[in-house]
């Protein structure tokens, strides 16, 4: 073991993201030392609002799901956080350039809802499908409609999106799991980095704190970052599945190869956004959210629109899966390219030229390697739960580790609860 130089605090918690700081807060709460390190220079992880466009922009998580058991909700509440409800099926819809009745889209988003829960539903026990099969199996049990293929195709995109991955690697029974109440949902429009704040309110962080090795022994852990070893009793891991997988930080002892193993199992999902703002809503729709059905599949095939949200000219462009990783190679000046080539597609006419817009790239981000978690065919729970074990004296949490909750913000907070209440227990 190094040196010990510094001095021994109780817990350090590794990144200061939502499950980093709720461990932290609660432990502090409690009258322990604590300490958190952070490799970016700013709170929040894979929450990030940017307010470089005139509104709050959220370029990581959006939306508080199931808001009405969802313990963040409250917490937004309590701290004025402006949210509003989402509406799945308040969408405008366009066919090759063509605006489709208000009747006509919601008839169609509900035909794919009902199309997801039966196919659900009539797998047998223990049995799971890929998204893209389970589709497969259906068409070919029964005749198939125009307004069908239509739902199925617009399922198969907008799925990309919920989920960050292909439709091909999606399990059924987990897509269904987490579409089971789209409408319980609340999107954060008033800036989500205001919760970040609070969270963190009295915690000692230190920024620009990457760290690279973890250590520990009978009694002691100790974690570099740079020249320096720091030294606690305990640690709180809350690194991304991402980072997790791609062994950035070295543990010794090394993992246990179940918790490894269950890190390569977990899909890890990537969504691309862009976030663009125009002079005028030309758009001109109020719906929350524009989308295209049949045709050719864009890359960008769902619009957030800001104008319903946030009453400013804004659109949000979503990109998931295999689309995304593409794109996140190209420079920013081909990724607008393509989005406004599919906008245009959409809507049937030129946009106006742009004011300003925001491309995210959570894939290539060194601290995250991707945007949350997903499902896989054959999914199991218990890959949660073995990525939630502690090791030692080394203690996991994250949305990944969130067995009920997983790829969720809701999901990150309950797990830095958990993380916290294991390490109160031993000490």
């Amino acid at each position: 073991m190094p040196d010990q130089t510094a001095c021994m605090i109780s817990v350090i918690v590794i990144g200061a993201g939502v499950s980093g700081l709720t461990a932290a807060r609660n432990l502090a709460r409690a009258g322990v030392s604590v300490q958190i390190l952070e490799s970016r220079d700013r709170l929040g992880g894979r929450v990030w609002t940017d307010r470089r466009l005139g509104v709050p922009v959220e370029l990581g998580a959006s939306w508080l799901h199931d808001a009405a058991h969802n313990p963040l909700a409250s917490l937004s509440t309590d701290n004025h956080l402006a949210t509003t409800a989402t509406n799945h099926a308040d969408q405008t819809l366009f066919r090759d350039g063509t605006r489709l009745a208000p009747e006509q889209g919601k008839a169609l988003i509900g035909r794919f809802y009902r199309q997801l829960s039966e196919m659900a539903a009539a797998l047998p026990a223990g049995e799971d499908l890929s998204l893209a099969a389970a589709l497969d199996r259906s068409q070919a049990a029964k005749e198939i409609t125009a307004s069908d293929r239509d739902a199925i195709r617009w399922g198969l995109s907008f799925s990309r999106l919920v989920e960050g991955a292909d439709e091909t690697d999606l399990s059924l029974r987990g897509l269904a799991a987490d579409m089971e109440a789209p409408d319980q949902d609340r999107m954060v429009i008033g800036g989500f980095d205001s919760l970040i704040g609070q969270l963190a309110t009295g915690l000692d962080i230190r920024l620009s704190h990457p760290v690279q090795a973890i250590r520990q022994n009978r009694e002691t852990v100790s974690v570099r970052v740079g020249r320096e070893w720091l030294s606690s009793r305990f640690a709180i891991v809350t690194l991304p599945l991402g980072v997790l997988r791609a062994g950035d930080v070295c543990f010794s002892p090394p993992l246990p190869d179940e918790q490894r193993a269950a890190a390569t199992e977990l899909g890890n999902g990537l969504l691309l956004k862009v976030a663009a703002r125009f002079s005028v809503p030309f758009w001109a729709t109020r719906s929350q959210a524009l989308s295209a059905v049949g045709g050719v599949d864009p890359d960008f095939f769902y619009f957030l629109n800001g104008w319903a949200y946030q009453n400013v000219p804004l659109l949000q462009g979503f990109a998931g899966g295999h689309r995304a990783r593409v794109l996140e190679g190209m420079s920013n000046r081909q990724v607008m390219e393509i989005f406004l080539k599919d906008l245009k597609d959409l809507l049937g006419q030129t946009p106006p030229p742009l004011q300003d817009a925001i491309v995210t790239r959570w894939g290539s981000d060194p601290w995250a390697r991707g945007a949350y978690s997903y499902r896989r065919v054959g999914h199991d729970d218990r890959i949660h739960h073995q990525l939630a074990a502690a090791m030692g004296r080394l203690h996991f949490a994250g949305e990944h580790t969130s067995a009920n909750h997983p790829a969720t913000v809701a999901g990150a907070y309950r797990s830095g609860l958990r993380a916290a209440r294991e390490v109160l227990a031993r000490l």
